[in-house]
């Protein structure tokens, strides 16, 4: 064999091994809770034509339901959550988002910022759920070498390494040349659960108290980040049975992000004009169910028409369909909880 046949096969060798890898990290992955196919679902959006996507932990995809938005302002949007997210992982999320939509309004959810630091230091074992399904990209590594717990990170950059163990679960759907596969309900999935919750009794009040720390430095270092890519951007906080301590918290983030110019939106502070029921909307004392969920989206919907309009080059055809099956599937659900409270 001369040199340039050696060269050859050597070169398609090498090519053979990338592709492997390539395809098998994608279909080995796991889809945690939901996780994957809410994530694939984004990267399953052509280019620019999103004209929303929300931004944050559980709470994002418990309360919003992008279908229903769809329906009552005709904005095209996706959930690109995760559990647990921390602050720091936000910046590498809207990395990802500016480059496929970067004209989109992103809906930033910051319960995070309540969250201690022990609770920091728990929830960053769940940055897999983010990294693991997200496609390889320099944004993916860099937020992999910043925020991994673990010193030790091949197995997160290469999924395989991870999954190595999960070929006999695997399905033919579950392969992958490329990651993004398209989900009809966008992400969101409809919680019939109920359980009664304690009301705040909010009082409305100047007080602050600073978040903490690392929370707070990991805010402004979002803020001059959005500030210099220049996104459109609004932040807010889903409600739930605040302490008196997480309402100051949140006054405190309140005058963070209005100092850098931006708005936001304490849901908190604005359960009666949502119409929230405690004693019925929630599945459980931080989360809505479908109840909850179709009051606070179109309550947000209706917010969201005064800061963006739909961008109209999405397949209208394609989410037409997607919302006609999903508002079968809300309404029988509606009834059935209605009828369920009605006999108790």
């Amino acid at each position: 064999m001369n040199g340039r046949k050696a060269f050859a096969l050597t070169l398609v060798l090498l090519f053979s091994l990338l592709l492997f890898l390539h395809t098998a990290d994608y279909t080995l992955r796991p889809d945690d809770e939901g996780v994957r196919t809410r994530l694939e679902d984004f990267y399953a959006q052509p280019g620019g034509t999103l004209d929303v996507v929300f931004v944050g932990s559980s709470a994002t995809y418990a309360f919003f339901s992008p279908l229903r938005l769809y329906g009552q302002t005709g904005l095209t949007s996706v959930l690109y959550a995760t559990p647990n997210q921390s602050v720091p992982m936000l910046r590498y999320i809207l990395e990802e988002g500016r480059r496929s939509q970067p004209g989109a309004l992103y809906v930033i959810e910051l319960r995070p910022m309540l969250a201690s630091h022990e609770d920091n230091l728990r929830i960053s074992a769940d940055l897999r759920r983010l990294t693991d399904n997200m496609p390889w990209s320099l944004n993916r590594a860099r937020c992999i070498e910043a925020l991994a717990p673990d010193p030790d990170t091949g197995s997160w950059h290469l999924d395989l390494v991870k999954y190595h163990d999960r070929w006999a679960e695997m399905k033919l759907s579950d392969l992958r040349l490329r990651w993004g596969k398209a989900d009809p309900k966008r992400g969101f999935a409809i919680d019939t659960r109920i359980e009664p919750v304690l009301e705040s009794n909010w009082i409305t009040t100047n007080t602050a108290i600073l978040p903490e720390a690392e929370n707070e430095s990991a805010l402004r270092d979002l803020l001059d980040y959005v500030q210099q890519r220049d996104l459109n951007v609004l932040f807010v906080a889903t409600p739930f049975s605040l302490s008196r301590e997480q309402e100051k918290k949140y006054n405190a983030v309140s005058s963070i992000i209005n100092e850098y110019g931006y708005d936001f939106i304490d849901l908190n502070r604005r359960y009666h004009e949502i119409g929230l029921d405690f004693k019925t909307d929630f599945s459980d004392f931080r989360h809505v169910n479908i109840l909850g969920a179709i009051k606070c989206t179109d309550y947000i919907g209706n917010v969201l028409r005064e800061k963006t309009m739909p961008c109209g080059r999405s397949d209208q055809n394609t989410w037409d369909k997607a919302l006609t099956a999903y508002l079968l599937e809300e309404n029988a659900a509606v009834s059935a909880m209605e009828e369920g409270l009605q006999h108790e």
